[in-house]
């Protein structure tokens, strides 16, 4: 009975972590990392990469006839700090 009790617990402990989210943001400037564009949460890094993407594609800001390069990045398991920042586990491109 007491190592049915030590793997129910065990299992608890274990088994139930919570999955791993990715979060996207665009910066259609990607001098300027001010202006941001929140793209939503994602299973995987290549979703989040594949969205990103495609938002830079409808994002695209031309100046003086050129294009602006943008950029993005992907965090890893986000959580929002007090100076309204998040804090992630990783952050990838």
């Amino acid at each position: 009975m007491k190592r049915l009790a030590s793997l129910a617990l065990a299992l608890s402990l274990f088994g139930c972590s919570e999955p791993d989210v990715w979060e996207g943001w665009v910066y259609p400037s990607g001098s300027n990392l001010l202006v941001d564009i929140p793209i939503g949460e994602f299973d995987t890094l290549e979703q989040c990469r594949d969205a990103a993407l495609a938002q830079l594609e409808i994002s695209r800001i031309v100046v003086d006839g050129k294009p602006v390069a943008g950029d993005y990045e992907c965090g890893l398991n986000c959580r929002p700090a007090r100076s309204g920042l998040n804090i992630c586990e990783a952050t990838e491109r």
